[in-house]
């Protein structure tokens, strides 16, 4: 299947299609409504398309150039979004996302006291049943460890 590509003029992409799928990454030029600019490469939204569904990805970054925030807007108008906040480091300290403005999972990261590494996550909100789940932990495309998680309501 033979894909287009498409590149601005400071060669970073803004378009990529084929005959099933196409994505427009839009930073600061023919934004969608409502969508700030970013003069400085991030991605300020992205807009999906299959023959079947189209929707739109708004994000918003901090001074550091973190993404805060995601939005998505569907044909029919479903808003979904997701917004993040970080720790003192850098680290995520925080995921919320939202369905029709209805809080669906509200996740918190702790690092502990020495170092980066992430001890738990803390769902204070959520769809996930109780019981336990494995998560693998993949580096360089290599399986590193597999981690089990206890959920209890």
């Amino acid at each position: 299947m033979q894909s287009f590509n498409s590149y601005d003029m400071r060669n970073m992409q803004t378009e990529t299609r084929n005959k099933h799928f196409s994505e427009r990454l839009y930073y600061a030029d023919s934004l969608p409504s409502g969508v700030s600019a970013c003069h400085n490469g991030n991605i300020a939204a992205i807009r999906v398309a299959r023959p079947d569904t189209a929707f739109t990805f708004a994000y918003g970054y901090d001074a550091q150039n973190r993404l805060l925030s995601s939005v998505r807007l569907t044909k029919n108008g479903t808003p979904n979004s997701e917004r993040f906040t970080y720790d003192e480091v850098g680290n995520v300290h925080s995921l919320q996302r939202f369905s029709n403005n209805r809080k669906i999972d509200d996740l918190h990261y702790d690092y502990g006291n020495e170092g980066n590494g992430l001890c738990s996550v803390i769902v204070t909100a959520g769809h996930l049943e109780a019981g336990i789940y494995l998560y693998s932990l993949i580096a360089d495309g290599q399986l590193v460890d597999t981690k089990r998680m206890i959920l209890t309501k």
